[in-house]
């Protein structure tokens, strides 16, 4: 290393630089011994106010243990700050004294002469000052966890006495709305949780519940009595119930007098339809009886066509079988017949026109017949309708008429007035069904005669 050049002499030079740096090492150490003091303070304090918060005892009120939370939070973060500055301070101290050591050996080898008892002093108090600041380091590691382990304790426990005091908040007003703001109030329920047993108080709730029973039987208890007072006061005498009773079937009897008039006019139009129904039918038989009887003229007549083409058939086959040569017998078949077949072609032409005028006859006859059954019908099912409804009416009439005790005269009437309309339903049904019938022989009959005609034009042509 370089020598140091200074006007100063080495001894002197030495003496004045090493008291210096005792005067700032001597400084360091009460510093530090300050510290540790204000760290064992504040230890106490966080120990005193953790305990408390443990035993939740009463010596603090909410605000003053939060306030002295916060705040003991605070002074730990200043000291944690002031600890670590004069960690750093100490830390540059330590580096200029090692420099300075190194500078002093450099130049006590270069001197020879023996230490001096303030070197020895010195290099004792600062080995002594190393060793404690060296504790100090330890033990300033050790408060600064301790001091971490606290702030987390102490902000677990803001959250936790948060929690609890707004849980509390809660319950004290749900008591207020239950028993009342006032101190006395408060002592009621006391008093009621002693009265009422293990149980205790049930809430208002159930109070008012209670008393509501109690209210209702109250009530039936006074209406039994309100009871038993206006029995001996409003007894109702028999001439009035027997005035009742006849003003309640003269009603019904007026009702069943209606309904039976409301019958009659139903029975009048009944007939009426009847009677309507039964010239349809005699309007429908003649008709029938005319198809039938063309019928059978138009079957005796295209047997008489047949047999007359078979018989003229059969001449053609005489005369042809009686000359020798089949063109003379055919030319002369065809010539000498030439009169007579065009005479029969003209008849038979004329009698299928008349056949095909029949048949045109005959289908708007089956179409007006299956009008007027469908008409029938619609008459069936309505004559059916009223007869419900007046079986209905009739059952009404029987019961007004059990109950009350009125002549049996009306009812056996209208039992025979509603077997006579089921008798003429059912009359109308058969005849209906018998028209289906002859209509549907009539329609294959026709359908026979427009083949026969067909056959007998292909014939002739």
């Amino acid at each position: 290393m370089p020598e140091l050049k200074s006007d100063v002499p080495a001894s002197e030079q030495r003496s004045n630089f090493t008291w210096v740096d005792f005067k700032q090492v001597q400084e360091l150490t009460r510093r530090n011994q300050e510290l540790t003091k204000i760290l064992d303070l504040r230890e106490r304090e966080v120990a005193h106010i953790t305990a408390l918060l443990e035993t939740k005892g009463d010596v603090l009120t909410a605000g003053v243990r939060k306030s002295k939370i916060i705040e003991v939070a605070k002074k730990n973060r200043e000291l944690k700050l002031a600890v670590e500055r004069e960690k750093a301070e100490k830390e540059r101290l330590q580096t200029e004294l090692k420099k300075l050591q190194t500078k002093l050996k450099t130049h006590t080898s270069d001197i020879d002469r023996t230490e001096s008892p303030v070197e020895t002093a010195y290099r004792e108090v600062v080995a002594e000052a190393s060793e404690t600041a060296e504790l100090a380091r330890k033990e300033l590691a050790v408060w600064k966890e301790k001091a971490t382990h606290v702030a987390a304790w102490a902000e677990r426990s803001s959250g936790r006495y948060t929690t609890v005091k707004a849980e509390n908040d809660r319950l004290r007003l749900i008591i207020k709305r239950e028993v009342g703001d006032a101190a006395e109030d408060l002592n009621r329920l006391e008093e009621a949780s002693i009265k009422q047993g293990p149980g205790g108080w049930r809430g208002r709730a159930q109070q008012i519940q209670k008393l509501r029973n109690e209210n209702t039987l109250l009530k039936q208890k006074l209406g039994r009595i309100e009871d038993l007072q206006s029995f001996g006061r409003g007894q109702v005498t028999v001439p009035e119930i027997e005035m009742k009773q006849t003003h309640i079937r003269a009603e019904a009897l007026a009702d069943v007098r209606s309904d039976n008039e409301y019958l009659e006019k139903k029975l009048k139009q009944t007939a009426l339809r009847k009677n309507l129904v039964e010239k349809e039918l005699r309007v429908v038989r003649e008709k029938v009886n005319v198809l039938t009887e063309k019928c059978s003229n138009d079957d005796k007549l295209i047997s008489a066509l047949q047999l007359a083409i078979r018989r003229k058939i059969d001449s053609r086959v005489t005369e042809g079988s009686g000359t020798g040569l089949p063109g003379q017998a055919t030319f002369q078949g065809s010539f000498a017949g030439n009169v007579v077949p065009a005479v029969m072609h003209h008849a038979v032409e004329r009698r299928a026109h008349a056949q095909e005028q029949q048949i045109q006859v005959q289908n708007r006859i089956v179409q007006e017949m299956r009008q007027q059954n469908l008409q029938l019908r619609a008459k069936i099912a309505t004559m059916e309708y009223d007869s419900g409804k007046n079986t209905r009416i009739r059952e009404k009439y029987s019961s007004h008429n059990s109950e009350y005790s009125l002549p049996s005269g009306g009812d056996g009437m209208s039992v025979m007035l509603s077997d006579q309309n089921v008798e003429d339903v059912e009359t109308l049904i058969s005849h209906a069904e018998g028209l289906e019938r002859l209509v549907e022989l009539l329609k294959g009959k026709l359908s026979v005669t427009e083949a026969q005609v067909e056959h007998l034009r292909k014939q002739l042509s």
